[in-house]
């Protein structure tokens, strides 16, 4: 596997996410786009473990017994949106 380094440049112009949300090592992750001059919402749902030679890994897949944990941070996620929109209403 090889590893890409990147410049405090590169990583300066690197889209940001707006807003995440952490509980049990799962993550939520809110995405603010533009497109056609209208600005929207995206989500991302991931998870972070161990792989068996140590490394630090991230996946978007979950098992039945982690979809409370998926549910409490959407709740939250869409709280939060709610709360941007009336902000900017």
């Amino acid at each position: 596997m090889t590893k890409t380094h990147h410049t405090p440049s590169q990583d300066a112009t690197k889209q940001q996410p707006l807003k995440q949300f952490r509980l049990h090592g799962t993550a939520a992750t809110i995405w603010q786009k533009t497109h056609d001059g209208k600005v929207f919402y995206t989500i991302s749902l991931d998870r972070s473990y161990r792989a068996k030679d140590g490394t630090w890994q991230r996946t978007s897949r979950f098992s039945r017994e982690e979809l409370a944990v998926i549910m409490r941070l959407a709740t939250k996620a869409e709280e939060f949106l709610d709360r941007l929109e009336a902000e900017q209403a």
